[in-house]
């Protein structure tokens, strides 16, 4: 059986990519920094979770050495935490660190702790989830969008590096939550889901270093 990793597993995002992996078989591990949520949506789903911080390297490293090796990795930790920051030049340089290390660094952390053995086995996916932002950039949200702009050049490099292993590396754009309630979209949550099971399918193995839209058009507007 397959095994993922799914970091930011408690939230409404991590939870719907679980659940919907768990459906085709996975066996799923759902990290979160709040390990009483990451259980609480875990037992709903019929996965595993643990207490994971990703900001902290070697805690990631010792989960992906205790729980791995793993076929997959979906990097859905930090939701849309700084995206509302305020205009750059009114926001306070003391709360960019945070947004980093979540945004950014917690990625990096993800990607090189399970890469190893997804190398050593020659196979496996990674769907990193960025956002529309860090193509475009947003006012209210500057450091927000340079670090999913990283996320997605990141996914990028990775491919050129990972294609002789026989792994795939893919990120995905989901729409933003408050934007979808206010045009009274429906949650695009299962969407989502749907399409990070197909990224890390055999039906996706021809698809990797791609950055996929699911706003349903909200990108656009």
């Amino acid at each position: 059986m397959n095994s993922v990793l799914i970091t930011g597993g408690a939230g409404r995002l991590g939870s719907a990519i679980g659940k919907r992996l768990v459906a085709d078989g996975w066996r799923v591990l759902l990290a979160d920094k709040d390990g009483t949520a990451a259980e609480a949506a875990a037992k709903a789903i019929g996965a595993t979770a643990i207490t994971l911080d990703v900001t902290d390297l070697a805690a990631v490293e010792r989960a992906a050495a205790q729980h791995g090796p793993f076929a997959g990795l979906v990097t859905a930790a930090g939701g849309r935490f700084g995206a509302q920051a305020g205009p750059f030049t009114e926001s306070d340089p003391a709360t960019w660190r945070a947004i980093v290390e979540l945004q950014l660094k917690g990625v990096l952390n993800s990607c090189r702790s399970v890469l190893p053995g997804m190398i050593a086995a020659k196979r496996g996916g990674i769907v990193n989830i960025a956002a529309i932002e860090g193509l475009r950039g947003h006012p209210q949200g500057a450091i927000f969008s340079a670090c999913k702009g990283g996320v997605i050049v990141l996914t990028e490099t990775l491919v050129r590096e990972c294609r002789p292993h026989g792994i795939r590396v893919n990120a995905l754009l989901p729409g933003n939550p408050d934007s979808l309630a206010k045009s009274q979209a429906a949650d695009d949550a299962a969407d989502v889901a749907e399409m990070a099971a197909f990224l890390l399918s055999d039906k996706a193995a021809r698809t990797t270093g791609a950055t996929i839209d699911v706003t349903a058009g909200w990108s656009l507007h």
